[in-house]
């Protein structure tokens, strides 16, 4: 049920983090993911704050879908910035993907 005065079908969103991709939580010193499913955002810092790379939806656990994004990153599907650049606000892909590169090619 909408808080009294709220649009329907509103959802509310409470953020948390940032938080370590999963296995990196040594590296960087960030907390571990939350437990439970919802709304992400993947992020990399740029100036006084973060860019956004990418959102996501998730009705599993965030660890779950986590390891589905690994695994399609170690197979190469997914575009890969080149860091640098993206840490300066421009996006360069280093990495277009497999599907970008079937169709391309």
């Amino acid at each position: 049920m909408n808080p009294v005065g709220e649009p329907p079908n509103t959802i509310r969103i409470f953020w948390s983090g940032p938080h370590a991709w999963p296995g990196f939580e040594s590296q960087n010193r960030l907390s571990p993911l939350p437990k439970h499913s919802g709304v992400y955002l993947l992020t990399f810092p740029y100036q006084d704050g973060f860019l956004i790379y990418a959102a996501g939806l998730t009705r599993r656990p965030f660890h779950q879908r986590f390891a589905q994004h690994t695994r399609e990153y170690l197979r190469g599907a997914y575009n890969v910035l080149d860091p640098v650049q993206a840490q300066n606000g421009l996006r360069s892909e280093i990495w277009h993907g497999w599907g970008y590169w079937r169709a391309s090619r």
